[in-house]
């Protein structure tokens, strides 16, 4: 929408979740009158799962970070704990709460609940309508071009020209490169730099993602 494109798709109803425990369905009517008459919680998970989300926007991720999702939740109520890792699974795309790390599921968590927009179509019309609006304003849109490497542009270069790409199909000049290739790995191989606090990152989670970087 901050790009000028409406697209097509809607935020889904979420007053009533249908949750499967133990062979069986459970309607979950959103909100605390709901969860007070839920058989999925006894009296102490009502309470904590009430009194986390009363404070759920306020809390910061960052007094989290270092801890995994298990630790967190550790000395919560076993029927919370489990409804919050059902929703972590939802809103972080990783399942592995053993290595999940709390503060990045908690901030997911907070990103979850100010509502999520599907879209119709998918991903590609999100790319498809971004790409369009890059060729309209004189860019261009390069696929099956393989990136060799990233290099400092050598001295004598074009004013405005800082970097240069190396691809399978010629240079490409530039004052500013943004890497986004999934790892530090190849990132390193790309660009030959050491990529500082590697050895702070955790375990790889594969999920379908969209980063995109402008510089307006």
């Amino acid at each position: 929408l901050r790009r000028g494109h409406d697209l097509p798709g809607g935020t889904p109803d979420t007053a009533v979740l249908h949750l499967w425990r133990a062979g069986q369905e459970h309607a979950l009517k959103v909100g605390a009158t709901g969860i007070l008459r839920s058989p999925l919680f006894s009296a102490r998970g009502r309470i904590r799962l009430l009194a986390f989300y009363a404070r759920l926007a306020q809390r910061d991720p960052d007094a989290l970070v270092g801890r995994t999702v298990d630790e967190w939740l550790a000395d919560e109520p076993d029927d919370m704990a489990s409804f919050l890792r059902t929703m972590v699974r939802l809103a972080a795309y990783a399942h592995a709460s053993d290595e999940l790390d709390a503060g990045a599921a908690l901030g997911q968590l907070q990103v979850g609940g100010r509502g999520v927009r599907y879209l119709d179509g998918g991903w590609s019309s999100v790319i498809d309508a971004l790409s369009s609006s890059l060729v309209t304003a004189g860019g261009s849109v390069r696929t099956d071009t393989e990136v060799l490497a990233v290099r400092t542009a050598p001295s004598g270069a074009d004013v405005g020209t800082t970097l240069v790409v190396d691809t399978a199909a010629g240079p490409i000049r530039a004052s500013s490169v943004v890497v986004a290739v999934g790892g530090p790995d190849t990132v390193e191989r790309l660009t030959g730099a050491e990529v500082r606090g590697r050895s702070n990152l955790s375990t790889p989670v594969a999920a379908s993602t969209l980063d995109l970087g402008l510089r307006t």
